[in-house]
């Protein structure tokens, strides 16, 4: 009997070991793999449409050639805006800032018809805009065109007026 119990005594041969160890190594790092691609992929495609915003959104081109603020029923008017960018133009605002902060105008429409705004590019577009907010004409700081095209939502102001003259006209 002592025989048998000194075979037991003895442990795995160092192969068995050496291989079981391998293999246990070999299963993390293809788990810790496939994670990582999968999270690299995730990142990746944030990465990639942010990238292509950071490409395509600079080229939102928008001057104001003219606008003029009517104090009596509280519209910019005359607003005339000319694309530069590539591609059509819409979702357009208007924001007026003055000694109280900024005043929205979000119902921007064409001069001549209450159609949708959008401007092709290349194209100058007659524009005007109301605003529930009273403004004072004295208090005026600026007027700031701002675009929010699908593509690029945090793409603003695209162009803006500082101030206005005595004839109600801001200053482009």
């Amino acid at each position: 009997m002592p025989k048998l119990f000194s075979r037991m005594k003895k442990g795995i041969s160092p192969l068995i070991a050496a291989v079981l160890l391998i293999a246990f190594t070999m299963t993390i790092a293809a788990i810790l793999a496939t994670w990582a691609q999968t999270f690299g992929e995730e990142q990746l495609g944030e990465a990639g449409e942010e990238g292509r915003m950071a490409i395509d959104c600079p080229r939102i081109r928008l001057n104001i050639e003219r606008a003029s603020y009517n104090d009596d029923d509280g519209k910019i008017d005359n607003v005339i805006l000319w694309n530069r960018a590539p591609e059509e133009l819409s979702d357009i605002r208007f924001v007026v800032y003055d000694d109280d902060g900024p005043v929205i105008f979000d119902d921007v429409y064409y001069r001549d018809n209450d159609d949708e705004v959008f401007i092709d590019s290349g194209s100058f577009a007659r524009l005007e805009a109301e605003t529930e907010d009273s403004i004072d004409e004295e208090s005026i700081e600026r007027l700031e065109v701002h675009v929010q095209p699908q593509q690029c939502p945090d793409v603003q102001p695209i162009d803006r007026c500082i101030g206005v003259d005595n004839e109600g006209n801001f200053l482009c």
